[in-house]
C-alpha cells in the first residue's frame, strides 16, 4: 500500500479513537440531562411549525443509517490527510455539541403515537425500531442535532472517496448528497428534532468546517493533533467534574458542589487555552501567556492561568515518583556520552530528596575514588605498548 493511503490499522485506530471520545461525551451528557429531568422541567425549542410536521415511522431507515455512514467513512477516504480531516472533523464537533448539551439541557417535547396503526408504513409495523431507538438513547441531547452536523461534515468528506468509486463518480455523489439529506430530515420526520436543533446543527457543521480549515492549512500533523487532544482533554474533564455533583454527590453542604464546577470551568479553560494557543501557533503570544521571572520559572500570572494543568503535571509527576523510585545506587539509568575523546556518565530520574542527594554525591565520590587508580593504570598500559 502507497505511504500516502492509510492501512487498516490506522483507519481502525481513528474509528475507535473516535466512537471512544463520542460515546463517553454523549452518553455523560445524556445522563446528566436525565437526572436533572428528575428534579426540574427541562424545556425544548419547539415551534408553531414543528406541530404540523407529519411523523413517518418508515424515516427511521435512512436516521439509522447516520451510524454505519460515520462507520464506512473512516475506510473509504482517500488519503492519509483526508482521514486525519475527517478525524478532526467529527471530534471537533462531537466535543462542541456535548457543551452545548451541558449548558443548554433541552428535551423533545412530541410524544410518540400509542397505537400500532400509526407505526405502519409501507406495510412494515416500525414500532419495534423505535423501541430499539428509545432503549439505546434519550429524548435529550437536542441542540444542536448531531445527526445533522454529521451529515454535512460526512458529505464534505466523503466528496471525493477512494479510487474504486472514481468510474461512476456521478452515481456516487448523487447516492451520497441523497443520502446525507435523507438522515437530516428523517431527524423531523421520526419526531426525534425539532427544526430551530435542525438549524444549530447545520451551523455548528458550517462552523467546524471553517475551524477546520484554518487548522488544516496552518498546521502539520503533529499539531492538528496536539490540537483536538488537548481540546478534548478540555472538554471531558470539563464534563466529567461538572457532571459529578449532579450524577453521584450528595452533599448537604453546597460548597462542595459549587468548589467542583469551579475547578471543572476552570479545567475548561486552561486546556482549552492551550489548544488554541497549539492552533494560533504564535511564539510571541505564547510568551505572553507563559511568561517567566529572572530565574526561569512561570511568573504568578502564568501559574493561575494554567492552574489545572500544573495541578495535573504535578500529581502525575508525583505519581511517576512514588512508582519509579531512583535510588542512589541504580546503574541502568546510566548513560554513555563521548565528547572530545572523554567519556561522561549520565544519571537521569526522578528529583531526589535531600539525603538521597548527599548518598548519590558519596557514592560518585567512591565511584571516581575507585577509577582513578584504574584509569592511571590503563594510561600507563597504553603508554608502555607505544614504546
Amino acid at each position: 500500500m502507497s505511504q500516502n493511503h492509510p492501512t487498516i490499522k490506522t483507519r481502525f485506530g481513528h474509528l475507535i479513537g473516535f466512537f471512544a471520545v463520542f460515546n463517553c461525551l454523549y452518553n455523560l451528557t445524556n445522563a446528566y440531562t436525565a437526572k436533572l429531568a428528575a428534579h426540574m422541567p427541562i424545556s425544548n425549542v419547539a415551534s408553531g411549525f414543528d406541530s404540523q410536521i407529519a411523523f413517518i415511522p418508515s424515516m427511521i431507515l435512512p436516521y439509522s443509517c447516520s451510524l454505519w455512514l460515520l462507520i464506512v467513512s473512516f475506510f473509504i477516504t482517500d488519503t492519509n490527510k483526508a482521514l486525519q480531516r475527517l478525524t478532526l472533523r467529527l471530534l471537533l464537533t462531537t466535543v462542541l455539541a456535548c457543551l452545548c448539551f451541558y449548558w443548554i439541557p433541552l428535551k423533545f417535547s412530541f410524544q410518540l403515537p400509542d397505537a400500532d396503526i400509526a407505526y405502519q408504513n409501507l406495510g412494515i409495523n416500525w414500532r419495534f425500531a423505535f423501541a430499539l431507538l428509545h432503549a439505546v438513547d434519550k429524548p435529550y441531547n437536542q441542540f444542536p442535532s448531531l445527526h445533522v452536523s454529521y451529515a454535512v461534515l460526512l458529505l464534505v468528506s466523503l466528496w471525493t472517496p477512494i479510487a474504486v468509486f472514481h468510474n461512476p463518480l456521478i452515481a456516487y455523489r448523487l447516492s451520497l448528497i441523497c443520502l446525507c439529506a435523507g438522515i437530516a430530515v428523517s431527524t423531523l420526520f421520526t419526531w426525534q428534532h425539532h427544526i430551530l436543533d435542525v438549524l444549530g446543527g447545520l451551523i455548528l457543521a458550517i462552523f467546524v468546517l471553517w475551524i477546520e480549515r484554518r487548522i488544516s492549512d496552518k498546521l502539520n500533523s503533529t499539531s492538528q493533533k496536539l490540537v483536538i487532544r488537548y481540546l478534548v482533554l478540555a472538554v471531558s474533564g470539563f464534563l466529567i467534574m461538572a457532571s459529578l455533583p449532579t450524577l453521584f454527590i450528595r452533599f448537604d453542604n453546597a460548597i462542595y458542589p459549587i468548589a467542583i464546577k469551579f475547578f471543572a470551568h476552570c479545567w475548561l479553560f486552561s486546556f482549552g487555552l492551550l489548544s488554541f494557543l497549539y492552533a494560533k501557533s504564535n511564539a510571541e503570544l505564547n510568551g505572553r501567556i507563559f511568561s517567566k521571572n529572572p530565574d526561569g520559572h512561570l511568573t504568578n500570572f502564568a501559574y493561575i492561568l494554567q492552574l489545572p494543568i500544573c495541578a495535573s503535571y504535578y500529581l502525575l509527576w508525583q505519581i511517576m515518583t512514588k512508582c519509579n523510585r531512583l535510588t542512589p545506587f541504580t546503574e541502568r539509568e546510566t548513560i554513555q556520552c563521548q565528547f572530545y575523546h572523554q567519556t561522561l556518565e549520565i544519571c537521569a530520574g526522578p528529583k531526589l530528596s535531600n539525603a538521597e542527594t548527599a548518598n548519590l554525591t558519596h557514592f560518585f565520590n567512591k565511584y571516581l575514588k575507585l577509577r582513578s587508580p584504574l584509569k592511571k593504570r590503563y594510561h600507563n598500559k597504553k603508554s608502555s605498548q607505544r614504546e
